[in-house]
């Protein structure tokens, strides 16, 4: 199923694709609603959403399960930073047995103030290619989370907090931040069998020029710059 074009919308509840190059592919739309859908055996991407010129198309993709997919099971690909961005739209997404087993979201931007989580037994997941905390906004991530960043697309990851960040882990569940490489914390995210490992500078490390941050028992792993 592709739909594309900015007066373009695509609705699917309690919805079965089978046997697809890309199970659900949504370009530049006005509105992407995906729930509560069974979307299996993809030969790439199971579910995948580019926005790059339509400001504030809504987005909700939650419940759904990805199975079988050759590549990972979802993409929100926020190329322009446009899209209406919450994470109560991202909630509840699973998935098996697909090339990578994580939802990616590229590029992406906080609308509101947000706590990092997406569900009990969801998709890890898993920032690309830079995410931005702007002004006005915080960014909280509980105690016990882990937060990896990929090191792939050609851009150095990177999370931007122009806003306020609140991190506060304790001694025996800390807050991890670290590359998408490293399979010691959350297991295997990308499904390679521990053929690529991480190293220093694997991702760009958290950018600071916000006044809020409020850190304790954190753990950033394999970045270029930690905190700068």
């Amino acid at each position: 199923i592709e739909v594309s074009g900015a007066q373009a919308s695509v609705s699917l509840d309690h919805a079965v694709v089978d046997y697809a190059h890309v199970g659900v592919g949504s370009y530049d739309v006005l509105s992407t609603s995906v729930t509560n859908s069974v979307v299996a055996n993809s030969a790439s991407k199971g579910i995948l959403v580019y926005a790059s010129g339509v400001p504030s198309a809504a987005l909700m993709v939650s419940g759904n399960t990805v199975t079988g997919s050759g590549e990972m099971p979802i993409e929100i690909d926020d190329a322009a930073r446009e899209l209406a961005l919450k994470f109560s739209s991202l909630q509840g997404n699973k998935g098996s047995g697909n090339g990578e087993n994580y939802l990616l979201l590229k590029d992406g931007q906080l609308t509101q103030s947000e706590t990092w989580s997406f569900g009990a037994g969801a998709l890890p997941v898993v920032l690309g290619e830079g995410f931005d905390v702007p002004a006005g906004d915080t960014l909280t991530v509980p105690a016990g989370s882990f937060l990896k960043v990929s090191p792939f697309g050609g851009t150095q990851g990177s999370i931007t907090v122009e806003g306020s960040l609140v991190a506060e882990g304790s001694a025996g569940s800390p807050v991890t931040f670290t590359s998408l490489l490293d399979d010691s914390v959350g297991g295997d995210t990308n499904g390679d069998g521990g053929s690529t490992t991480p190293s220093p500078g694997s991702w760009g490390g958290i950018e600071v020029s916000g006044k809020n941050l409020l850190l304790s028992h954190l753990d950033i792993r394999y970045a270029s710059t930690a905190i700068g």
